[in-house]
């Protein structure tokens, strides 16, 4: 099963960001979205699917660890 993955991006470059997902730090694509540092956005691969509010990452967040 394939999930997106709910992060905050911590800084953007040249279409690309660095996303803190938790227990992991992942270079992703980001050319699709206007993204800044601070948002919160979802990851599916490689790239950024959506932008979304802190309070649905949190959610996400909560949902994905009682899986």
């Amino acid at each position: 099963m394939c999930i997106a993955a709910p992060g905050k991006v911590l800084n953007v470059s040249d279409g690309y960001a660095r996303v803190d997902l938790g227990k992991e730090k992942k270079e992703v694509r980001a050319d699709l979205f206007k993204t800044k540092p601070g948002d919160w956005v979802l990851v599916f691969g490689n790239q950024i699917i959506d932008i979304i509010s802190k309070e649905r990452a949190k959610e996400l967040i909560q949902s994905m660890v009682s899986l």
